[in-house]
C-alpha cells in the first residue's frame, strides 16, 4: 500500500511539474507570438491577440480635417498586436496619447504605415589636374607677381618713360597752332579779265592786291617782274 501511494504521489508530482513548465513555455512564447503577427490583423485577431490601433495626437473625425492635418494623423497612427489589452500601451509608449482595439470586421480598413527608407548617396570628387584656362566670373584671378613689371619700376623709371611722350604732344600741339596761324595771315591775290579790254577787242587782267596783307618792297618789285613777263610772253 504504502509502494502504490509513493507511486500515485510520484506520478502526480510529475504532471504537476510537466503542467507548470507548459504554462511558462505558453506565457513566453504568446507575447512574442502576437508582437510577429502585426502585419496581419486577421491572423491577429484568430490567434487570441488584441490588434490595437494607437496615435500619439487625439483622434479625430477624418471629415472635419484639410488634408494636411488628415495627413498628419495618419503618420502619427500605428499599429499593435499585443497578447494583453490595449490600454497597456499607454505605459509601454510614453507618446501614445489615443488606442482603441480594432475587431475582426475592421481588419479590411487597417493600412499600415509605410516604413521610412533613408538613402545614402556618396559623391566622388576628383581634384582638378590644373588651374582653368578659361577666365569666367566666377574663375578668380592669378595672383601678381610682387617681383615681375611694373611692380619692380621705381619714380625715376616712369619720369624718364613719360617726359619724352609729354614733349613729343606738346611738340606736335605747337606746330599744329603755329600752322592754323600761319594759315590765318596769308591772303591770295585774286587775278580776274579786265572788262575795258574785253570791250575794246583786247585782252588784259586785274590784279587784285587788297587782301595780299602787308608786302615789303622786295616782294612788290617781284610781283612787277613776273607781270612783266607776263606781259611779254602775251605779246
Amino acid at each position: 500500500l504504502l509502494l502504490y501511494l509513493a507511486s500515485v504521489a510520484e506520478v502526480i508530482g510529475t504532471a504537476t511539474t510537466a503542467t507548470t513548465t507548459s504554462t511558462t513555455n505558453t506565457s513566453t512564447t504568446r507575447p512574442v507570438r502576437c508582437q510577429s503577427l502585426r502585419p496581419s490583423c486577421d491572423q491577429c485577431v484568430d490567434y487570441g491577440c488584441n490588434y490595437c490601433e494607437v496615435s500619439s495626437m487625439e483622434r479625430r473625425d477624418p471629415l472635419l480635417l484639410s488634408d494636411t492635418e488628415l495627413a498628419a494623423q495618419r503618420a502619427a497612427t500605428d499599429y499593435a498586436c499585443i497578447s494583453g489589452s490595449c490600454h497597456d500601451l499607454l505605459l509601454l509608449r510614453p507618446a501614445t496619447v489615443y488606442f482603441r482595439v480594432v475587431t475582426k470586421y475592421e481588419c479590411g480598413d487597417v493600412v499600415l504605415p509605410t516604413p521610412q527608407v533613408t538613402t545614402t548617396i556618396t559623391t566622388t570628387t576628383t581634384a582638378p589636374a590644373g588651374p582653368e584656362k578659361t577666365m569666367g566670373l566666377a574663375t578668380p584671378k592669378p595672383v601678381e607677381d610682387p617681383d615681375s613689371w611694373p611692380h619692380t619700376w621705381g619714380a625715376f623709371h616712369w619720369i624718364a618713360l613719360s617726359v619724352p611722350m609729354v614733349a613729343l604732344c606738346s611738340t606736335l600741339c605747337g606746330l599744329y597752332i603755329r600752322s592754323r596761324v600761319e594759315s590765318k595771315k596769308r591772303r591770295r591775290v585774286h587775278v580776274t579779265e579786265d572788262p575795258l579790254h574785253s570791250v575794246c577787242g583786247g585782252q588784259g587782267s586785274l590784279w587784285d592786291f587788297t587782301q595780299a596783307g602787308p608786302l615789303l618792297p622786295e616782294q612788290i618789285a617781284q610781283i612787277e617782274h613776273l607781270i612783266s613777263e607776263g606781259e611779254r610772253a602775251a605779246v
